[in-house]
């Protein structure tokens, strides 16, 4: 059990005319999980790549509204196909990093036990729970008690019915000790970068990016996802490629995790080098044997932005804007609210992820 000290501290989430969620104490932490009172989705078992046409039809009565705060310019809400994630209270924004690997790290039919680690107001699990299998499970655990809450209430107004959604308001490290071994099939994580020192700053923006003493050093991250996971689970991640990138996948080996996938991402087509690495690792399967460590020459390769004066590949930056490639398009298309695309492909607006 995570610690028998005070009694831990109940958050509400806040009400915006949606059910809101509702407090509740598990593995002695405190809980807010989101009721289930939206359309059903439809498509059957879901997974990777699932349509879903319930999503649509709950989409098109509710966005609109949304639609007017971010036509205000509204910077507390981002808009998704089939969702909206509120981030007011969360230390950092919805951003590109964390629309790359909720797209990235699909979840399979089988893959129904979900864990976003350092969740901050809900995104990749809001990501995961639109393609999960009917009937899943995902969990979001985030330290801050505030981002937590807002997760919360982000997961209620989500039309996901046929998925549980559940945010914890704990740090990971006692999550990791109170939760149930070997409980998850897949884990996302957008971790803290900068794992190596210290920083100086108490900010949240600084704690969230900075892994200290008090946020999420890389070893705690693969030792409690090594606990976590089912023979055979996943564990995703993004980081800044080159030396965090290295020093995470030590941990990870040290912890019994092998690099299964990985896809170095450049901001631009013309960058000389990756400026983020996305990770896929695995825990060994079902018998104890060693997961197979994925070979170099596999590495995936992807560019967010076309090249400095190349051709537009459908993003229409405009205004001085860089347009996105067409594959980044192609990976976060059942993401990206189409608004958002039309603005950059008539080049107006701004693309600000």
């Amino acid at each position: 059990m995570a610690g028998a000290a005070a009694a831990p501290q109940r958050v509400a989430a806040p009400q915006r005319g949606r059910p809101s969620g509702r407090a509740v104490l598990k593995f002695g932490v405190c809980s807010l999980r989101a009721p289930q009172r939206l359309a059903r989705r439809g498509g059957g078992a879901g997974g990777a790549g699932a349509t879903d046409a319930s999503a649509d039809s709950q989409s098109a009565t509710s966005l609109p509204i949304l639609d007017a705060a971010a036509a205000r310019g509204d910077p507390g809400v981002f808009l998704f196909r089939h969702f909206a994630v509120r981030h007011a209270a969360g230390a950092h924004k919805v951003g590109t990093d964390a629309m790359l690997l909720g797209a990235w790290a699909a979840p399979s039919a089988a893959e129904r036990r979900i864990l976003d680690v350092g969740a901050g107001t809900g995104v990749l699990a809001l990501m995961a729970a639109q393609r999960a299998a009917s009937g899943s499970s995902v969990d979001a655990v985030e330290a801050d008690a505030a981002a937590a809450a807002q997760a919360a209430a982000n997961f209620a107004a989500a039309p996901f019915r046929d998925v549980s959604l559940t945010a914890h308001a704990a740090r990971f490290q006692e999550f990791a000790v109170a939760a149930p071994g070997g409980r998850y099939d897949l884990l996302l994580s957008n971790p803290p970068f900068f794992m190596g020192g210290t920083h100086s700053s108490g900010a949240p923006a600084a704690a969230a990016r900075h892994a200290g003493e008090h946020s999420l050093p890389s070893a705690d991250l693969a030792v409690g996802a090594a606990a976590l996971l089912a023979p055979g689970g996943r564990l995703c991640v993004v980081l800044p490629a080159g030396a965090e990138a290295a020093a995470f996948c030590g941990a990870a080996a040290t912890a019994g995790l092998a690099v299964a996938r990985r896809c170095a991402v450049r901001t631009r087509a013309d960058d000389a080098a990756p400026k983020r690495c996305l990770l896929e690792l695995r825990a060994a399967p079902p018998g104890g044997a060693a997961p197979a460590a994925a070979a170099a020459e596999e590495e995936e390769r992807l560019a967010v932005q076309v090249a400095r004066g190349g051709a537009d590949s459908g993003g229409g930056g405009g205004g001085g804007q860089p347009a996105y490639t067409a594959e980044y398009l192609a990976l976060t298309a059942p993401f990206h609210h189409p608004d958002y695309v039309r603005r950059w492909s008539a080049g107006g607006g701004r693309g600000g992820q």
